[in-house]
């Protein structure tokens, strides 16, 4: 059976904290459209077979006409099946020495922060974020507090247990 890649990026003896990806928003953000026109192009092709009456010079085209639709209804549902292996790829994984943003499906894009680099961490949350659990967290490195770039993690899925994961990973790594 095939590991998750994840597991692939830890060392020997590294335990995994919290695994988090972006909140499902993302998903519906990218599929809702493709899923709206995959239903309408449906309903047109049901029209087109059953209740248009078509021009006498279409009449024989009804049938490509039908087919043309359904094979474009069959591309939003690749669509949402794409968005959905995209949101699936995306993870955030908060162990005891880092946190690594994980994303790619086939290719993979790994950003890793060290624990020990980590000076702090800044949430932002709107309205609706806190009604539905989801927010931006900015890690700030000592090398980002000069340039003001931090590392961005985008509409993250639980942002506070995110937080105090790698806050209690923080603490447990200071010497005692």
């Amino acid at each position: 059976m095939l590991r998750p890649y994840r597991e692939t990026l830890l060392a020997p003896g590294e335990n995994v904290a919290l695994i988090t990806r972006p909140h499902v928003f993302t998903f519906w953000a990218q599929a809702i459209g493709a899923f709206v026109l995959m239903v309408l192009l449906l309903a047109a092709a049901v029209a087109v077979e059953t209740v248009i009456v078509l021009p006498p010079d279409l009449a024989n085209a009804r049938r490509w006409i039908t087919l043309a639709l359904l094979v474009l209804a069959l591309l939003g549902l690749v669509a949402v099946l794409a968005a959905w292996v995209r949101y699936r790829s995306k993870e955030i994984v908060v162990t005891e020495r880092r946190v690594l943003r994980v994303s790619g499906v086939l290719s993979k894009d790994v950003i890793d922060n060290g624990l020990d680099a980590i000076t702090d961490l800044q949430l932002r949350q709107s309205w609706m974020g806190r009604i539905f659990d989801f927010g931006d967290v900015d890690i700030l490195t000592a090398s980002e507090t000069g340039r003001g770039e931090p590392d961005r993690f985008s509409n993250v899925a639980g942002p506070v247990q995110f937080m105090h994961a790698v806050q209690a990973q923080r603490e447990a790594r200071r010497p005692k």
